[in-house]
């Protein structure tokens, strides 16, 4: 989000932007989207290896956009639809609209293996909290890896979501980036602390879709992202 908004504001730069990236990059397909979009406004914009450059000026301005739909929302309701077989569908979002969260149907694959799977969120880090809540009610172990990042967001996303699946019932044990999982142990309903948290909320709604008594403290937090959602 950093980068994002050096690169947003690079054509208005008397001599545009240079960022050298420096180390591991979390979620390199959100810097990708960001390129793609600056370039669909006439920009000269580049993200090659560890550099990423915005040029000054424009060039043909398009007269309208048509801005995708969210994936990463579409996410809850893309793991309900695994979990229970369903159909629930988003008819305002766009296939191939380079949102890196298009790529959850690629773990919810891996999810469908019977003994124990391990799930690379590194590129889908919006994720992380409903694969989670998933892998809690299935059975099978699943290893949920490169999530390290998701600590230092609205909250400490691996903490909160460790703290809250065990109040549970759920087998979980935390790992510097991620979570192991141990499905298949019977769930209970409690009252989840989202932390003021819209992704925390969300996923535990998944859960309380299927786990009688699950109850969301501080529902408004996901006007954030998605007021609709209840």
């Amino acid at each position: 989000q950093f980068v994002s908004s050096l690169l947003l504001v690079g054509a208005a730069l008397p001599s545009g932007v240079n960022v050298e990236l420096v180390g591991p990059i979390a979620s390199r397909g959100f810097l990708a989207w960001t390129t793609k979009m600056i370039q669909s406004f006439g920009v000269d914009a580049t993200l090659r290896g560890q550099r990423a450059c915005v040029k000054r000026g424009y060039g043909d301005v398009p007269a309208s956009v048509r801005a995708s739909a969210d994936w990463s929302s579409m996410g809850t309701w893309t793991c309900l639809n695994h979990l229970t077989g369903g159909r629930v569908r988003g008819r305002n979002l766009q296939r191939q609209s380079g949102q890196p969260d298009e790529w959850l149907d690629d773990a919810l694959q891996r999810m469908q293996t019977p003994a124990s799977r391990t799930i690379d969120v590194s590129l889908i880090p919006d994720q992380f909290l409903n694969l989670a809540c998933l892998a809690a009610m299935l059975n099978g172990t699943t290893r949920i890896v490169g999530a390290g990042n998701v600590r230092v967001k609205e909250c400490d996303r691996v903490a909160v979501v460790t703290r809250e699946l065990c109040k549970c019932g759920a087998d979980v044990t935390e790992h510097d980036d991620g979570l192991t999982i141990r499905g298949g142990a019977i769930l209970r309903g409690v009252t989840v602390d989202p932390e003021g948290d819209h992704r925390v909320a969300m996923a535990f709604a998944l859960m309380g879709s299927q786990v009688p008594g699950i109850e969301i403290a501080e529902p408004d937090c996901v006007s954030k992202s998605y007021p609709g959602f209840w």
